[in-house]
């Protein structure tokens, strides 16, 4: 049996399609919005409200806990078209059951089916080189969560970082996925410097990382690996434009 960081990172396809269903929000609005200068990330205002005004591909991605390269199969406007829920539960509930009552939301009113395949795709790993690493644990204790990572002017900065926020950076900014497979639990603060001059540009002021970031990783006692794994898929079966409310 093949066990990888991959399992601990991407695994949790198959333990979400599997647990109970969740009641459904006591209250939801969905509604169709044009004004694109209006985005906001899903988020969990309160222990009984969620909202968000964005595209059913941001949405799938926050109610699965997936990342975009985990989606397949989805119609161009899935990612295209953006649309406001707010939406209130019945009583106080946790993260992970807003997360549900969202997946529960998005099956009756964007008829959403969706099904887990595991697919060999290639990865990028972070690793630990062979001298080990150089990383210092965190002295900030006012850093929460995964901590955070600024990027900018050809600088990179972690404050009270673990390695699965610093790798999913990492994949926002290189040409695919990078798992974590340094399995170091810790939270750290890093700097990193590079040059960006080669870097692609994208639209706006927005440069990714790019491949000039290798050098510097290797900095931290830490290296990128080109492989290949097998990463858990959320494949769109079918998904329909929701009624106006």
């Amino acid at each position: 049996m093949r066990l990888s960081a991959t399992t601990l990172l991407l695994g949790m396809v198959s333990s979400i399609f599997s647990q109970p269903a969740s009641p459904p929000f006591a209250v939801a609005s969905v509604k169709a919005v044009s004004d694109s200068a209006h985005w906001v990330n899903p988020q969990v205002v309160d222990p009984q409200r969620f909202h968000a005004i964005t595209s059913l591909t941001q949405l799938i991605l926050w109610a699965y806990r997936m990342r975009g390269f985990q989606i397949l199969g989805d119609p161009s406007w899935l990612g295209r078209e953006q649309f406001e829920i707010q939406a209130a539960a019945e009583r106080p509930s946790s993260d992970e059951q807003i997360r549900r009552m969202l997946q529960e939301l998005l099956a009756d009113r964007f008829k959403l089916k969706l099904h887990s395949e595991t697919r060999e795709i290639p990865i990028y790993a972070l690793v630990i080189g062979n001298n080990g690493h150089k990383l210092h644990a965190t002295k900030d204790a006012s850093q929460q969560g995964d901590g955070s990572i600024w990027i900018g002017n050809g600088a990179l900065s972690a404050r009270g970082a673990t390695m699965a926020l610093f790798v999913r950076i990492l994949s926002d900014n290189l040409d695919r996925p990078v798992l974590d497979k340094t399995s170091l639990p810790g939270r750290y603060d890093f700097n990193l410097t590079y040059d960006q001059s080669s870097a692609a540009h994208t639209d706006g002021d927005f440069i990714p990382l790019g491949p000039a970031i290798f050098g510097p990783i290797r900095d931290l006692g830490l290296k990128i690996d080109a492989q290949k794994d097998f990463v858990e898929m959320l494949v769109i079966d079918s998904a329909e434009r929701p009624s106006a409310n």
